[in-house]
């Protein structure tokens, strides 16, 4: 399964939804669509799935193309939306069986059912209304229902939007079995830690332009050379006055891109090569201040800082 992508320009309402986007995405990859909201990640999607018609270029899944051959893509991909698509009043089990309908799948419903359950953890709640479930388990049903049909493809739009840690961690673990068994996946997502955890490359999208493509050190190696400086400082009581001075002083020094604090720490967002200078200058000033430094950490880039950087540069 191979996706092409090729110099698509899209009109939406008059306004340019997609500016000459292309990219290619390879078999048994997760590859991820990154960007803000609004930048083009649902609307590259709906073209992916025949939903939408470019006004020029293309979109071909397994050398087919996508608009014109629409019946033929559905039996290929899976889709997951970010609202979640089955009904609420079913159970599980018969949410399974009703999308197993719509996709025509040529299978026992009741055995296919079990099976899907099983792969996703969600044997014990096939006969639990579907309201009833948590949002972890709302979103592995989403995501049950767009594979009933076994596709080749499948096109998750922010799949862990609005779960807490551990159930985003649980679900990107039934992601990675997913593609496991083969299925090519192409994710679309603003979460940094989401796309580092799960993605083999990643196209950046801002108003509808792609701005970089790569792997993960790709991304952050074109974000810019950043590094964090995290201090760990003994609380502050009697010396706030202080110590906000000389936090405000660390924003104006040369290389700083960025300064968050509480009464226990301190990050710095600086430019590598002005590190030392600026780490040197504000122990020296906590110390001066009578303020105790506990520990000091230098983190390198982080995909979020590429992000930022990248998306704020343009």
């Amino acid at each position: 399964m191979n996706v092409e992508f090729k110099d698509v320009v899209l009109y939406y309402k008059n306004l340019l939804a997609l500016d000459n986007l292309s990219f290619a995405v390879r078999e048994g990859e997760i590859y991820g669509l990154l960007g803000p909201n609004g930048s083009g990640k649902t609307t590259t999607l709906r073209v992916l799935l025949g939903l939408m018609k470019p006004d020029y270029g293309f979109a071909k899944i397994n050398g087919i193309d996508v608009w014109n051959r629409r019946d033929e893509i559905k039996r290929l991909v899976g889709y997951c939306p970010q609202s979640n698509s089955f009904n609420e009043k079913l159970t599980v089990k018969e949410n399974i069986k009703y999308f197993a309908h719509l996709y025509d799948v040529q299978a026992d419903l009741n055995s296919l059912a079990e099976e899907v359950s099983y792969f996703l953890g969600l044997y014990r709640k096939l006969d639990e209304l579907t309201m009833n479930l948590s949002g972890g388990m709302k979103r592995r049903l989403n995501i049950a229902c767009g594979i009933l049909h076994k596709p080749e493809l499948l096109i998750l739009d922010e799949p862990s939007i609005g779960l807490d840690p551990i159930s985003r961690n649980e679900l990107w673990r039934f992601i990675k079995r997913i593609k496991s068994e083969g299925t090519t996946i192409i994710l679309a997502t603003n979460i940094m830690e989401e796309a580092e955890a799960l993605c083999d490359r990643m196209i950046l999208i801002k108003n509808g332009k792609a701005l970089i493509e790569g792997n993960v050190n790709d991304i952050r190696s074109k974000g810019g050379n950043i590094e964090n400086i995290i201090i760990y400082v003994r609380q502050v009581i009697g010396v706030d006055n202080e110590y906000h001075r000389i936090v405000k002083s660390i924003k104006n020094l040369e290389g700083v891109l960025d300064v968050e604090y509480t009464n226990e720490i301190i990050k710095i967002k600086v430019l590598a090569g002005y590190t030392d200078a600026v780490l040197n200058y504000t122990v020296f000033q906590l110390n001066s201040g009578l303020i105790d430094v506990e520990d000091v950490s230098i983190a390198r880039t982080s995909l979020i800082d590429a992000f930022e950087l990248l998306v704020g540069r343009t």
